[in-house]
Formats: C-alpha cells, sequence, structure tokens
C-alpha cells in the first residue's frame, strides 16, 4: 500500500483567522505604502520599509508625526535614530527648498567606542557637517527680533517663564505691566529687544507709560467707531484720566523686573542674551549640548525653545526632524511635561517629525505619584504617539504596552524578550495591522550609534546598592 503524505497546508480549514494562527508560523503583513519616504529596513519577508510620517498624517492614517522607539538596553535605539537623522538630514524640504534640518537637544553623556566621555549625540551632529553648541556658557537671547515673535508671542513666553519662577499665576496687573514693557521695548529699540533689556525697563516703568499704553490703544478703539456723533462723544469720556493708581502699576511693574532678574541670574546664567540664538537655530544641524546645564535649566531652556519653533510664523526656524533620547526623570518637571505635550500637538501639519525613545513604559511609574499632574502629562506625551518601534521587551511589560497603545497579537508578543538589536514591532495608527521590521545598519552608523548610558546607570546603582550597604555595616 502506498503511503499517502498530505501537506498541512493542503488542508481545508473554515473558520476564523485566530484557529489556524498556531499553524501560521510567519503570519503576514507589512507597512502601509507610501509615495516616496525615507528607506529605513525590510520586513522579515524581504519587503522593503520606508517612513513617511507627514504622508500618513495627510491620509489620516496617523493622528500626527511623532514617534517612539521603546525597548530595553542594547537593541540598537540610539543607532536606529541616528539612522533616521542620517536620512533625513539627506532629503530637501520640498517647501523651503533647503536640506531637511535635523535637531537634537544633547542632555546625556555617554562612553564612545573609543572610550571617551562626549554628549551622546555629539559625532552625530559633526558627521553631518554641523556644530554641537555647548550652551553652558552661552548666554541665549530669546527675545531676539530675528526670531520673528510678535508681541504677543514674546509675552506669552516671557510669562510662561516667570510664572514658572514665581510657582504661580501673575496677577492682572503684572501681566499688563509685561505687556507695557515689551510695547516700549519694541517700539524704541527696535533690533536691540533681549530679556536684559526687557528687565531694565521694568524697573523703571512709569505711570506715564501705562497712560501712553492706554492712549495707544484707545486711539484704535475709537476708529472703530464708524459714527461719527458717537466716535466724538465716547472719545470725550476716554480723555478723562485713568483710574488705576499709580503705585498698583509701577508695584506691578517692579514683581515682574524681579521676576526676570531671577530669570537673568539663575538657571546657569543661560538666559543672558549675549549670544544670538537665531545663529544657532537657523543652522542646516542644529545640535545643543544641554549635558553641563542643571536638572531646573533644561526644561526652562527647552520650554523657550519650543516656543520659538512654534511661534515663528514664516520665518525658517523650525526643526524638520527633532530626536529627543529621554530620560524618565525629566517628564518629573511639571514644566517640561507640559510643554512636551503642547509641542507633540502644535507640530502636526507644521512638517516637523518627532521621534522619541526610552527604555520601558513601567519609568512612567517613577514620574510623580499616582493621578499627579506630572504622570498624567507623560501618559499623556505617549498617547500621542503615533508610530512606535517596540524593540527587546521581557513579558512583564507586554500588558502595559497594549494598556498604553493598541492590542497587539500574541504572535508577536511572544517574539519580543528575544529580539536582536535592530529588530522591532512596529505599529502604526490604530487601524494598520503591526508588522515586524529589521533595520539595517552600517559599520558607521553603528559606530556613532554606539552608547553605554543604560549600562553607566545600571553599574552606577549597582556601586550605589554597594556602597549603601557598606555604610550600614558601619
Amino acid at each position: 500500500m502506498k503511503l499517502i503524505r498530505r501537506r498541512v497546508f493542503d488542508i481545508s480549514h473554515v473558520g476564523m483567522h485566530s484557529h489556524v494562527a498556531a499553524l501560521n508560523p510567519t503570519p503576514r503583513s507589512g507597512p502601509p505604502p507610501t509615495n516616496g519616504g525615507i528607506p529605513f529596513g525590510r520586513t522579515y519577508d524581504g519587503g522593503a520599509v520606508t517612513l513617511n510620517q507627514l504622508e500618513q498624517h495627510a491620509i489620516n492614517l496617523v493622528g500626527g508625526t511623532s514617534g517612539l522607539i521603546i525597548a530595553f538596553r542594547g537593541s540598537g535605539k540610539t543607532a536606529t535614530l541616528k539612522k533616521m537623522a542620517f536620512h533625513e538630514s539627506a532629503l530637501m524640504n520640498p517647501v523651503t527648498q533647503r536640506r531637511r534640518r535635523v535637531s537634537v537637544d544633547d542632555t546625556r553623556i555617554n562612553t564612545d567606542s573609543e572610550g571617551r566621555q562626549v554628549p551622546e549625540y555629539q559625532e552625530l551632529v559633526e558627521s553631518l557637517g554641523g556644530r554641537h553648541a555647548d550652551l553652558s556658557g552661552y548666554k541665549i537671547n530669546i527675545l531676539d527680533y530675528r526670531l520673528g515673535l510678535n508681541p504677543e508671542q514674546q509675552h506669552d513666553l516671557l510669562l510662561a517663564l516667570c510664572q514658572v519662577i514665581k510657582a504661580g499665576d501673575l496677577s492682572p496687573a503684572e501681566r499688563t505691566a509685561l505687556t507695557v514693557g515689551i510695547g516700549v521695548m519694541r517700539t524704541e529699540a527696535t533690533e536691540a529687544t533681549s530679556a536684559p533689556l526687557l528687565q531694565q525697563i521694568l524697573a523703571r516703568l512709569t505711570y506715564e507709560d501705562y497712560e501712553q499704553y492706554n492712549v495707544t490703544h484707545r486711539d484704535v478703539v475709537l476708529n472703530m467707531i464708524q459714527n461719527d456723533e458717537q466716535r466724538m462723544a465716547m472719545k470725550s469720556r476716554l480723555d478723562r484720566g485713568l483710574n488705576a493708581s499709580v503705585a498698583s502699576f509701577t508695584n506691578a511693574a517692579h514683581s515682574v523686573a524681579y521676576l526676570l532678574n531671577t530669570l537673568l541670574t539663575g538657571y546657569d546664567g543661560i538666559f543672558g542674551a549675549e549670544h544670538q540664538l537665531y545663529d544657532v537655530l537657523t543652522q542646516p544641524v542644529v545640535g545643543l549640548n544641554l549635558t553641563k546645564l542643571s536638572a531646573t535649566t533644561i526644561p526652562m531652556v527647552e520650554m523657550a525653545l519650543w516656543a520659538i519653533r512654534t511661534g515663528a510664523g514664516e520665518l525658517d526656524i523650525a526643526a524638520d526632524f527633532e530626536i529627543h533620547d529621554e530620560n524618565w526623570s525629566r517628564w518629573s518637571s511639571l514644566v517640561y511635561g507640559t510643554n512636551m505635550v503642547r509641542h507633540l500637538k502644535h507640530i502636526r501639519g507644521r512638517g516637523t517629525r518627532i521621534f522619541r525613545a526610552m527604555h520601558r513604559l513601567s519609568d512612567i511609574d517613577q514620574v510623580g505619584q499616582a493621578g499627579s499632574q506630572e504622570r498624567e502629562k507623560a501618559l499623556t506625551g505617549l498617547k500621542e504617539t503615533d508610530i512606535v518601534f517596540v524593540g527587546r521587551m521581557p513579558r512583564v511589560e507586554h500588558e502595559r504596552l497594549q494598556e498604553v497603545f493598541r492590542e497587539i497579537p500574541r504572535y508577536y508578543l511572544n517574539l519580543l524578550p528575544t529580539l536582536s538589536p535592530g529588530h522591532f514591532l512596529v505599529l502604526i495608527g490604530e487601524a494598520w495591522p503591526p508588522f515586524m521590521m529589521q533595520v539595517d545598519l552600517t559599520s558607521m552608523q553603528m559606530r556613532i550609534g554606539h552608547t553605554d548610558h543604560a549600562r553607566d546607570i545600571m553599574l552606577g546603582g549597582k556601586r550605589n546598592a554597594s556602597q549603601n550597604e557598606d555604610r550600614e555595616e558601619e
């Protein structure tokens, strides 16, 4: 009798896909088709993967243009981010007709492949032809007139900074004094605007300045009245003196002057305005070395940078691709969290792509207290993320991964604990099926992507634990 062998795939089966999932060792799915984009990697069945966040946003596949790489140590997060930067920097911005601008705010020191202690992204910035600007001792002018911020935008930026310093809201009188001071500065020193100059103006602002401010606005309001008779009657009324006291205004002006003085003399002196921020932000590659700044200064600087890039209007100052290689502790600053979430929302439709990196979602549990504003901002920042690359991830993180982002088929979850460096599960939007991808990294990209920051943290933690044990024994 002849033995007939039948292959499992020759057998018909009627039922749900989930019924035969165990028999399918390689579920097939891939990236959404794109019209161009960055050639980035390949799927497990050899298909090309290209990234085009702007197109995916335009067709409503994703809700924004932000992405996240989340993976444990040694998974190739930093090298992958740097590969993205290589490709972005080589392309042209079709609107401005210039090379796409890559920007990175460097906040960590790492040991490079040659054993040197350097800012994490210094070699990337230099390899792209940029200069890694060390902001320690570098006094930036956040009110440089060339940045193109209008009076309202300058007011909002300074208001936010002052409220952080005050740890509370400015009063209506203080806000008015700030507005009047900005008006005086912009009128009398059009091309010399700066925070130090404004502080000096506010320290000497008079009631007459407030009266002149109101006269200017009075004339604008009167010109809105079309009826001549009514306009003249109202002018007669508005020609009367103001009902505010001299002391209430001057006290408010001095209060804001004190706050600005704190801004200038504290925060590592970075807001001293001896250097023009415009000259840094308009470079083809923007590398800002923040590694020597204090933990309280960094959120203030980034808040100012985001406000400037968002408010610059038609000025070509925005970054095309921003890298944020995160440390969870930065989200413990409500200033950082509030402004990062706002920034993620503002870049939608503005042509900017952001990619962030973090180790694991459970790091968020270290931010603030349960239910605190800080932790809520950190969670919102994750939920504002539209494209997620998940690298090597232990099973203990899998449930949280699905809680924050979306349901993930068990087959893919089972792959995560043993993924090799450069291998990622990709989640795009809510509807597109997940797929696996391998990022091909050149030797140069691997070299400049080398980082042992995570190892340093781990070893540092072990050293600290050992030192604590020694102290307890003593």
